[in-house]
């Protein structure tokens, strides 16, 4: 897309005013500096400003190849100079400490972790052997009853982590039916979103296969009446909910947090950006239980989010695992910092602006937004 904007004019305010893109590529980045590029300045750099850079590199190679005077001796065949004892420890030292870091930890199994039978079957027969690195970094805390905190990114396998350890808490702690309370989850997930819900509930259900743990999701846009019969009328183990629908029941009494053993709160960054932190802190305050194991993932740590973290959990272990790759690479990405006010605009204006696309997709945080 070429560009008719003035050199150094923001990109979205001409975008709002519909006169063209300014295309910033992730691969090659353009620094402006006076009205040229660093390619402009490059080319205009004269021989005599090159020389003394190019003199000092000359010595410096000079200085590098040549023996200290003073120094320990000169190896009259290799050239090289003669190191003591007391280097080669450190040589040596170091090699061992690089050799240390080069190697990859000993992938962490399944069956070493000392998980139900029943568990590991449903684990085995959905064809996974090893754990994933938030999982290996989690599980030997979480399996404990330990509270975590733990930073990782979708599609990490923080999902699995935390199933795995409420599953297992369970199948751990049996209580048999008849001291069981409709109602009454022993375990509580809250997502954001009705499809990350729903996700959460198709991995649960695969992983609870041979367990018989009972598991319900509840979400706006779907049927009220049938999960409330549920919450109702069945001792549930796992209740995965979203944070509006789930103070829905709370409020009308059809589901109760005295009993839950372990509250997982999942994704608590998109949470903070949809406004949800209000509706997290009167269920953290209603799942009340002594004892309570709490989990809490993100994809990114503000400050926010720690702090919150901090007064939702009881000593919780950090876990923090970097993404290997957070863009795909072949992808271009252009940022418009903008009000939320001026983003229709901007989007109209921009697929004008490429009117022959035959493929757009558009993303929103809510489902009012996409109307």
């Amino acid at each position: 897309m070429a560009g008719d904007m003035t050199v150094g004019r923001d990109p979205a305010e001409a975008i709002l005013q519909g006169q063209g893109v300014q295309r910033v590529n992730a691969q090659e980045t353009v620094m402006v500096d006076n009205g040229k590029t660093d390619k402009d300045m490059t080319a205009n750099q004269s021989p005599a400003a090159e020389a003394p850079v190019t003199e000092a590199a000359s010595k410096e190679v000079e200085e590098v190849s040549s023996p200290k005077v003073g120094g320990a001796e000169s190896d009259a065949e290799g050239g090289q100079a003669k190191q003591g004892p007391a280097e080669e420890a450190k040589v040596e030292e170091a090699e061992a400490e690089t050799a240390g870091q080069d190697e990859a930890p000993a992938p962490v199994k399944f069956a070493d972790l000392g998980l139900d039978a029943k568990l590991l079957k449903s684990i085995h027969e959905l064809g996974f052997q090893q754990c994933t690195p938030i999982q290996a970094e989690t599980l030997p805390h979480t399996l404990q009853g330990k509270d975590l905190i733990g930073q990782a990114q979708t599609g990490t396998g923080k999902t699995a982590a935390f199933l795995i350890t409420v599953i297992q808490r369970c199948l751990q702690n049996p209580i048999p039916l008849k001291e069981r309370y409709a109602s009454a989850p022993r375990a509580l997930v809250i997502a954001p979103t009705r499809a990350l819900v729903m996700q959460i509930e198709k991995d649960a259900l695969g992983l609870a296969k041979h367990a018989r743990l009972n598991v319900l999701a509840v979400v706006g846009g779907m049927s009220y009446d049938l999960q409330r019969e549920r919450l109702r009328n069945e001792a549930i183990d796992l209740l995965i909910a979203t944070p509006g629908r789930l103070l829905d029941f709370i409020g009308s009494k059809d589901v109760f947090l005295d009993y839950v053993e372990v509250l997982v709160i999942d994704e608590a960054d998109r949470m903070l950006d949809m406004g949800f932190i209000p509706d997290v802190k009167r269920i953290t305050r209603a799942a009340s239980k002594p004892g309570r194991q709490t989990l809490l993932f993100s994809a990114t740590f503000s400050q926010d989010i720690l702090n919150l973290a901090q007064r939702w959990t009881n000593k919780p272990e950090m876990v923090e695992i970097e993404p290997a790759q957070v863009t795909a690479e072949r992808v271009e990405q252009i940022v418009y910092m903008i009000s939320s006010d001026d983003k229709p605009k901007l989007v109209s204006n921009l697929l004008k602006y490429h009117k022959d696309a035959e493929r757009v997709m558009v993303f929103c945080n809510r489902r009012d937004e996409t109307r």
